[in-house]
């Protein structure tokens, strides 16, 4: 299997935490994520009554930027 056609495999899986008046949880899985080459995230929920999966993305918050962009609007204003 080449790079290119390697199938990634799940990092984490996504659970719906359920609480029953028994004062057991349920869990429920309800998606999975996977590690990208940037080190973000692929999100993959699985919702009832939808045909596909909901694809997310994860991503690190880049603080730099928005401090930039503020000192930018500023600047203008």
């Amino acid at each position: 299997m080449t790079t290119a056609t390697k199938k990634k495999i799940p990092t984490h899986d996504i659970f719906d935490v359920q609480d029953r008046p028994d004062g057991d949880a349920f869990w429920n899985k309800v998606g999975a994520a996977f590690e990208n080459r940037d080190h973000s995230h692929s999100v993959l929920l699985y919702q009832p009554g939808l045909k596909d999966p909901k694809s997310l993305q994860l991503r690190v918050i880049d603080r730099e930027r928005f401090r930039a962009a503020a000192v930018r609007r500023a600047s203008t204003t």
